[in-house]
């Protein structure tokens, strides 16, 4: 069984509704014959279909989709009691934009990220188990939100968490400065967490 993509107009490109009107017509179909009738049967004559991509940008819907889903993580975690402590000197929209950049490299798609691998960038932080596991329940809420299916989810997810043994840090003894003044950044959960 071969998996279809749709390519939709661009007239009819607009995010959600282009996200719906591709997961209505995406299904299993087989090369052939049954690819005609089920064209006919699901009304997609007149709509370029080509193999599915492989990659993990392509799946989830490409830069569209990461951008969604990052808008929605930060605006989650610029207002989480815990997590906003992290990110009082850095602007969100640049986090979101270095975020998608980032992800879209990591999972197929433009190399366009230009920033800090995982590891330097938090070097200064001390992110725990728990602010990690945290961050990691925001991130599947925003990917649920934004409309991602369960199975991307999931494989966006186990990509994530494969960061955790070069971002986890449980004491400032285990984080390192860029530079002599640069702060080490450790909150400790506040009571309303």
């Amino acid at each position: 069984m071969v998996f279809t993509q749709v390519i939709l107009p661009r007239s009819e490109f607009s995010f959600p509704a282009t996200f719906a009107k591709f997961a209505a017509y995406v299904s299993p179909l087989p090369h052939g014959k049954a690819d005609r009738d089920n064209a006919k049967k699901y009304n997609l004559q007149g709509i370029d279909a080509m193999p599915m991509s492989s990659s993990l940008f392509d799946r989830v819907g490409g830069k569209a989709t990461l951008s969604l889903v990052h808008k929605i993580f930060y605006d989650k975690v610029y207002v989480h009691p815990w997590l906003q402590q992290y990110f009082t000197d850095k602007p969100q929209e640049i986090l979101e934009s270095q975020q998608t950049d980032f992800m879209a490299q990591l999972f197929g798609g433009p190399k366009a990220y230009a920033g800090k691998v995982p590891k330097v960038a938090h070097q200064h932080m001390v992110i725990t188990q728990e602010l990690f596991e945290l961050r990691s329940e925001i991130l599947k809420e925003s990917l649920t939100e934004a409309g991602v299916s369960e199975s991307n989810i999931k494989e966006w997810l186990a990509v994530d968490a494969t960061f955790s043994h070069a971002l986890v840090k449980e004491t400032e003894s285990e984080c390192t400065k860029s530079y002599a003044t640069q702060p080490i950044l450790n909150f400790h959960k506040p009571m309303l967490c």
